[in-house]
């Protein structure tokens, strides 16, 4: 590894040893690492309209259309490119941690499985979307009533 500081470019130096998850520095190496991939997305001209949320290691594609199937779409386009990125980088999305949750203010019960593209979220076997979902700690539902979280 080496790192750079304005002009100044460090010797490479042997780094076979990892920074431990809940360290002080995790947290800060995982903020420089992600922008860049963060921003790679936010170019990316599959995701015009998404948005890529992060809290660490906690990542949250944001889609929004008037159409659910419209929405599974774009979340779609957005996971490949996001893959491909983590991909790149050396990094692995936990496919199996993966969860949708459609937000809809119309009073319809459509509530669609995404087709993700990528084993175990593919043609038969897609992301269900949840009833109520935990982020950081506060429950949403699809109406945003709040009766979950209460």
């Amino acid at each position: 590894m080496q790192y750079a500081w304005d002009d100044f470019i460090s010797d490479l130096r042997q780094a076979d040893v990892g920074v431990g998850q809940g360290g002080a520095l995790s947290l800060v190496l995982s903020a420089l690492y992600l922008t860049l991939i963060m921003r790679l997305f936010e170019l990316d001209p599959l995701t015009c309209g998404c948005f890529l949320l992060s809290y660490v290691n906690d990542g949250t594609l944001v889609v929004q259309s008037k159409f659910l199937l419209d929405n599974c779409e774009a979340l779609k386009r957005a996971y490949g490119v996001i893959f491909k990125l983590f991909k790149k980088f050396g990094l692995a999305l936990e496919h199996d941690k993966s969860e949708v949750f459609h937000f809809d203010r119309s009073h319809s019960k459509d509530n669609p499985p995404v087709d993700l593209g990528y084993a175990l979220y593919t043609g038969a076997t897609p992301l269900k979307p949840k009833l109520y979902w935990r982020y950081l700690g506060f429950y949403f539902d699809r109406k945003l009533t709040f009766t979950e979280h209460v």
